[in-house]
């Protein structure tokens, strides 16, 4: 029994950082990576990356580290 619940454990962890690497806006909105980014922040991809610091503080950081970055987070410019 404790094997398997170190296994589950160990598959949620991996999963929870594959997804938090990649970054909540990078995500939800990949059209946002082509386009122009405005410089009006997305409220609901940053609320989403902070999220992720309740998991861990490295997670979170990468994902708004990845967002930010990638422009993810940020609304393009025809959404404005």
């Amino acid at each position: 029994m404790r094997v398997w619940r170190s296994r589950v454990l160990t598959a949620v962890v991996i999963g929870l950082i594959l997804v938090s690497s990649s970054g909540c806006g990078t995500l939800l909105y990949p059209a946002r990576l082509d386009g122009t980014p405005s410089r009006q922040l997305d409220s609901r991809v940053v609320i989403l990356d902070c999220l992720w610091l309740v998991a861990g503080v490295i997670p979170g950081v990468v994902a708004l580290a990845v967002d930010l970055t990638t422009g993810a987070a940020y609304f393009s410019e025809g959404e404005v």
